[in-house]
């Protein structure tokens, strides 16, 4: 089998739940840097990994439905 056209395939029972700022930024509907001051304010947890910055699913879902509970702090 050619590497080179080897497509990569997730089974299908994986279920997506980390995302780049910039995935991220797409799935809430603003701009890569308005997230990036999202995270600097507290507002987006986020993974860190390595030099990767991972947004979870259930931090976009919370953002979006507006339970911003990292104010409470």
């Amino acid at each position: 089998m050619n590497t080179a056209t080897m497509e990569r395939q997730e089974p299908e029972s994986l279920e997506r739940r980390g995302y780049s700022p910039a995935e991220a930024a797409r799935i809430i509907g603003c701009g890569r840097t308005k997230v990036y001051d999202l995270i600097k304010e507290g507002r987006i947890r986020v993974v860190k990994i390595g030099t990767r910055t991972i947004v979870s699913r259930d931090e976009i879902d919370r953002l979006l439905i507006g339970t911003d509970d990292t104010r409470a702090a």
